[in-house]
């Protein structure tokens, strides 16, 4: 990631605030995108440029560790080209409008998974709509046909514009605070089975739908209509936050990608927390080890947090297990996906209380993400193994119907700050 001594910036996206999503509100979400390892100074485009770095072996959202998985074998890797065109940092936090946000860590730690707290967002009978992001290999499950719509995701990566873009599930889903405590495996197991709501993975007619657009939302690039991915060509959202505002009056919760993590002595599957307001400088304690959540069983930096949704219910600032909770992804390679033989992939969405463990609470099916259109069946898509399908950007909210909502944490106004 890239290397600088400057503070990373919450900062203005003074783009096309027009949107072609279905269900898009105002003010628009924050985002960051993610980068390749090698592109050092943002420069076109990492080892495919002459004469760039290379550090070996990690890679950008597709391919973290640099194992070498189908999709970086394809070119379907970054970075992303805004952070170029733009002269934005990988570790900037951006939301269109005007105005300048917050200061947050120190470059080059960029965010992997970032989340306000989600305390004021409690249990409820209603449930939780998911929103998220898929990177640059990944699509969907169900194709557009004369049954429905089929997913926004299939659809918008056989346009090749899927990785830009914010998608939601078209149902909520129980509320993960109403399985906490988890039920707790037996030991020495990690991981606590599926929750009642993560069904079979491939929920009755689930599917999901565009929310926020990569171009009309965000004018992150390319424009429409979008050529065929190749190293550094699209943006790739890997980091989102649904609220914007909350960001300055809740304290920050977020992970750091593998090239980041690993050379401080960090796991990418730790969770750090920054003061609401920002000016958090490394080297800092870990919030949360990935111990605490039952991750890194196969040995220290094999797996990586990539998406997160925090709450914080207890104590604010202290993390009290079976009393705060996370719900978090993982990303392709890590080693729970790859060695724990459970058949989960970089698409589930799990949840933890900080026990020693977690369980499932979606799979990747539930919410209609999937590896089509592949190439195997017509389609621009690489066939990537089934552990690596991956949602790589996470939130979860209450949305009543029809949206837009007035959310709990804003409330509605941005300055609202949580008591």
């Amino acid at each position: 990631m890239k290397q600088s001594f400057l503070g990373v910036l919450i900062v203005s996206l003074v783009l096309s605030l027009g949107t072609v999503s279905l269900f898009a509100q105002a003010p628009q979400p924050e985002v960051s995108l993610d980068d390749h390892p090698s592109n050092m100074l943002v420069m076109p485009f990492g080892p495919w440029g002459p004469g760039a770095p290379f550090v070996m072996p990690y890679m950008s959202a597709e391919d973290e560790f640099g194992l070498g998985l189908p999709a970086s074998l394809a070119g379907f890797v970054g970075p992303s080209p805004t952070l170029l065109a733009r002269g934005f940092f990988d570790s900037d936090v951006l939301i269109p409008g005007p105005n300048l946000f917050l200061t947050f860590p120190p470059q080059p730690f960029y965010m992997d998974a970032i989340s306000g707290d989600h305390r004021a967002m409690k249990p409820c009978p209603g449930g939780l709509f998911v929103r998220f992001s898929v990177d640059r290999a990944t699509g969907g499950r169900t194709p557009p046909g004369p049954g429905g719509p089929g997913d926004a995701s299939y659809q918008q990566a056989l346009n090749n514009e899927q990785p830009g873009d914010i998608f939601r599930t078209d149902r909520p889903y129980s509320h993960v605070g109403n399985f906490v405590p988890l039920p707790v495996p037996p030991p020495p197991a990690f991981w606590g089975g599926p929750l009642p709501t993560a069904g079979t993975g491939i929920a009755a007619n689930a599917v999901n739908q565009l929310m926020y657009d990569h171009w009309g939302t965000f004018g992150f690039l390319p424009p429409p209509p979008c050529p065929p991915i190749t190293p550094g060509s699209h943006d790739n959202v890997d980091a989102f936050h649904e609220w914007p505002g909350s960001l300055t009056t809740t304290n920050i919760f977020f992970s750091l990608p593998p090239a980041s993590a690993i050379p401080m002595g960090f796991s990418p599957a730790d969770i750090f927390m920054c003061p609401a307001g920002g000016g958090l400088f490394f080297p800092v304690p870990v919030f949360a080890t990935s111990g605490m959540m039952g991750l890194d069983r196969f040995g220290f930096g094999t797996d990586s947090i990539d998406g997160m949704a925090f709450w914080d219910n207890g104590i604010i600032g202290v993390l009290e297990p079976r009393i705060d909770y996370v719900a978090f992804s993982l990303a392709p390679g890590s080693a729970t996906l790859r060695l724990g033989g459970l058949g989960l992939t970089a698409g589930d969405v799990f949840v933890t209380d900080f026990r020693g463990f977690f369980c499932t609470w979606l799979y990747a099916g539930d919410m209609g993400v999937g590896n089509m259109p592949n190439v195997a069946g017509g389609g621009p898509l690489p066939v990537i193994g089934p552990s690596e399908i991956n949602v790589d950007a996470l939130d979860l909210t209450i949305d009543p119907d029809p949206v837009p909502y007035i959310n709990p944490v804003t409330n509605p106004n941005i300055g609202h700050k949580i008591k």
